[in-house]
C-alpha cells in the first residue's frame, strides 16, 4: 500500500495537466463554427458524467480501484483523440466532436468516485490513517500545481501555435496516467468485503446507510449545495474589466493559489478541525468575492483568484468528513452519488443563474450565488450539532 501512495503523486501530476482546458470553448467554436454549439459540447460532457455516476461507482466498487482508473484513464485519452480528429476532419467534426464530448463525461464519471476513495483506502491499508490530512493534501497539492502549469502553458501554445496543441498535450498526459495505473497495488474488496449477490442489494444498503447516518446527510448535504456556478461565470465577469489577452492570468493565479493552500491544509484542520476549516472557509471566500465584485475594476479578477487560497483545506476537510463515514463496501458507490446529485443541481442553478445574468447582468448574479453561500452557515451547524 505504500507503494500507491508513491505512486499517487505523479499520478495526480499528469491527471490534472490538461493546457486544453482554458481554450477549449475557443477549439470547439474554431472546429464547429458557434458558441452555441461549443457550450452544447460541455452540456453533453456534464450530461454524459451525470448519468454515468452511479454505474461507474458501483463498477468501481466492484471491478476493482486499479482496472477501473486505467479504463478511465484510456477513455481520457479516447475522447482527446476524438477531439483532435474532429480538428482534422472538419466534415466530421459535430459527430466526433459530441462523441468526444460523451466519453469525455464517461471518464470523469469513472474518476469521480474512484481517486479519492482509492487514495482513502491505500492510506489506510498502510496504517497512516491518522496522517490522511497531511498525505491527501500532498497529493492534490502537487496537482494543483501542475494545473497551474497547464494553464500557462496553454496561454503561451495557443497564441504562439494552435490550440489544438494543447488538445495534443493533454492526451499525452492521459496517456501517461494509464501508464502509471498498470503500477498500483489493488485492493481488492470484490473479495474482502462484498457480499452481495446482486446490485439490488448493494443498493438497498447504501440507502439503509444514508437513512441511519444523519452527520452523513449534512456533509453530504453541504458538498451537494457548493457554489460550483461562480467559477463558471467568473471569465464573463472578468472579460468585463481586462484585456482579452490577460483572460489567462487571473486562472493561473487561482491553481497557483490553490496548490500553495494543499500546503498548510493539514496543519490548519490539526488546528480547527475539519468541520471549523470549512466554516473559516467560506467566510474567506465570502470576504473576498464582496470586495471584489464591491471594487469592481481592473484588479477585481486578481482578487477573485485569492479565493482559492483556502480551496485546497476545503477540499482536504471534505474528504476527510466524507471517507471517514463512508461505508467500505460502498465507497466509491455512495461518492459517486453525490457527485450525481451535485452535477443535477449544478446543472440547475446554472440555468437560474443564466436567467439572473440576462436580466440584471453578470455582476448582480456575482452577489447572488454571494448570499447562496450563507446557507451552508445552517448546514456546519446542523454537522456541529
Amino acid at each position: 500500500m505504500i507503494k500507491n501512495l508513491r505512486i499517487f503523486p505523479i499520478f495526480e501530476i499528469f491527471y490534472r495537466f490538461t493546457p486544453h482546458f482554458l481554450i477549449a470553448p475557443l477549439y470547439y467554436q474554431e472546429i464547429l463554427g458557434s458558441y452555441t454549439l461549443a457550450m452544447a459540447v460541455f452540456s453533453t460532457t456534464l450530461i454524459s458524467c451525470s448519468i454515468s455516476e452511479i454505474p461507474m461507482g458501483i463498477i468501481s466498487d466492484f471491478m476493482g480501484r486499479k482496472r477501473t482508473i486505467i479504463f478511465a484513464s484510456f477513455c481520457n485519452f479516447f475522447s482527446f483523440l476524438l477531439f483532435i480528429l474532429a480538428g482534422i476532419f472538419e466534415q466530421y467534426s459535430n459527430v466526433l466532436c459530441f462523441s468526444a464530448a460523451i466519453v469525455l463525461g464517461l471518464s470523469q464519471a469513472l474518476y469521480s468516485g474512484t481517486l479519492d476513495a482509492f487514495i482513502y483506502e491505500s492510506i489506510k491499508a498502510s496504517n497512516q490513517l491518522e496522517d490522511y490530512n497531511r498525505l491527501y493534501s500532498r497529493i492534490k497539492g502537487l496537482g494543483a500545481m501542475s494545473s497551474a502549469i497547464s494553464a500557462l502553458l496553454s496561454g503561451i501554445l495557443s497564441y504562439y501555435y494552435s490550440y489544438i496543441i494543447c488538445f495534443y498535450l493533454s492526451g499525452f498526459a492521459a496517456v501517461m496516467t494509464m501508464i502509471i495505473g498498470l503500477f498500483y497495488y489493488n485492493i481488492d474488496y470484490s473479495s474482502a468485503y462484498f457480499s452481495y449477490k446482486n446490485l439490488k442489494e448493494h443498493l438497498k444498503n447504501i440507502y439503509l446507510f444514508y437513512k441511519n447516518n444523519t452527520k452523513l446527510r449534512w456533509i453530504s448535504l453541504a458538498k451537494i449545495m457548493g457554489d460550483n456556478v461562480s467559477y463558471r461565470i467568473d471569465i464573463i465577469y472578468f472579460k468585463m474589466l481586462i484585456p482579452e489577452y490577460l483572460l489567462g492570468t487571473p486562472r493561473m493565479l487561482k491553481k497557483f493559489c490553490e496548490c500553495i493552500s494543499y500546503i498548510y491544509a493539514s496543519y490548519l484542520i490539526e488546528k480547527f478541525k475539519p468541520i471549523g476549516v470549512l466554516i473559516i472557509s467560506n467566510s474567506y471566500m465570502i470576504a473576498i468575492r464582496s470586495l471584489a465584485i464591491g471594487l469592481n475594476n481592473f484588479l477585481s479578477p486578481f482578487i477573485i483568484s485569492l479565493v482559492d487560497l483556502l480551496d485546497g483545506t476545503s477540499s482536504t476537510s471534505f474528504s476527510n468528513l466524507l471517507q471517514h463515514e463512508y461505508s467500505d463496501k460502498q465507497r466509491a458507490t455512495m461518492e459517486s452519488i453525490i457527485s450525481m446529485v451535485s452535477t443535477i443541481w449544478t446543472s440547475i442553478l446554472l440555468l437560474l443563474i443564466g436567467i439572473v445574468i440576462d436580466y440584471t447582468g453578470v455582476r448582480f448574479a456575482l452577489f447572488v450565488l454571494i448570499i447562496y453561500r450563507f446557507i451552508r452557515y445552517f448546514i456546519y451547524y446542523k454537522v456541529l450539532r
